[in-house]
């Protein structure tokens, strides 16, 4: 299973029955033909890591995946499966419980909802500050020592929760994290600073989500005029980099490399994730023909001055 935690890029499920995890968004993700259409489509471009979530519309994204797999039992040592645990949707919206009981119980629950003996990594989803991670460390272990699991890794952190979770895992037997997955792009580099570096020292693997910023760096939202009804702006605010003149420039620059290949923005944009050191995007395409970008980005080069401009102008980012 190691080789199919490889490829250039990952695929994000976290648009298969709904948008990520809010309740509200149940059904307006990919429906199961698609979500399959989209598994079908990745694996032949090569892409055999998939990301997932236990709150992921609420539990559908893991099904939609685990009926997949039982179609293709003969693909299965070829695919990887990540799953975050944490996040609990409830009335009052989204939280995160890492507490040793509920940890269990939402691994218990991707591995039914998968139909897999064995989870390739099991993350944190985001930290808990009321569970002390030596808590949920040790459910980890259990996680590994019984087969439950290969490997662990974590989301959303910050460089100091890393250190902590690396202090934890040497006390609890634990190996070092095999990923950290934190939102990257060239409208986010602010872990360039400190997780980025310790990744790449430890030689664990950094995996940026939303490396289209909310889809913001496909060029489609327009100086002066509001996020187009239904796009992801519009439904999800919060999900992409606000539309100032820095992000304009940005996506100007975008455009100019994207011209010259040609190509499109997004294409670009993945790639320049990408060709970073230790760095693999994660890609989630809301729609399957998001992923003609993915593989236009598949046979992309970049050229220096193409790095050198994209790097000058989303310097602001760091």
């Amino acid at each position: 299973m190691q080789d199919a935690m490889g490829g250039p890029v990952v695929l994000g499920a976290g648009y298969f029955g709904g948008l990520g995890s809010p309740s509200e968004f149940l059904g307006l993700g990919l429906d199961e033909k698609q979500a399959h259409d989209v598994l079908d489509r990745c694996t032949a471009l090569g892409i055999t890591f998939v990301d997932t979530a236990h709150s992921y519309a609420a539990g559908a994204a893991d099904r939609m995946i685990g009926s997949w797999l039982s179609k293709e039992r003969a693909r299965l040592p070829e695919i990887a499966v990540l799953h975050k645990v944490g996040v609990v949707v409830d009335d009052d919206g989204l939280r995160v419980d890492l507490s040793p009981i509920r940890t269990r119980a939402q691994i218990d629950d991707a591995l039914e909802r998968l139909g897999v003996a064995t989870i390739d990594v099991i993350a944190i989803h985001a930290p808990d500050r009321a569970t002390p991670p030596i808590d949920t460390a040790q459910v980890f272990v259990d996680a590994l020592e019984s087969g439950r699991a290969r490997a662990w890794g974590l989301s959303n952190v910050d460089a100091a929760t890393l250190d902590t979770w690396l202090e934890v895992a040497d006390r609890v037997g634990l190996p070092y994290p095999r990923l950290v997955e934190n939102e990257y792009s060239l409208l986010n580099r602010a872990d360039e600073a400190d997780v980025l570096p310790t990744c790449r020292e430890l030689g664990v693997e950094y995996l940026a989500y939303s490396p289209l910023a909310g889809g913001v760096l496909t060029g489609k939202y327009q100086r002066g005029e509001p996020p187009p009804a239904g796009s992801m702006l519009d439904l999800r605010p919060e999900s992409g980099a606000a539309l100032d003149d820095h992000v304009h420039g940005v996506v100007a620059a975008v455009r100019r490399v994207a011209a010259d290949h040609p190509c499109t923005p997004a294409a670009v944009a993945l790639a320049w994730v990408r060709d970073r050191s230790g760095v693999r995007p994660i890609i989630g395409p809301r729609r399957p023909e998001h992923l003609d970008a993915v593989e236009e980005m598949l046979s992309l080069s970049l050229t220096d001055a193409d790095r050198e401009l994209l790097d000058e102008v989303s310097a602001r980012a760091t």
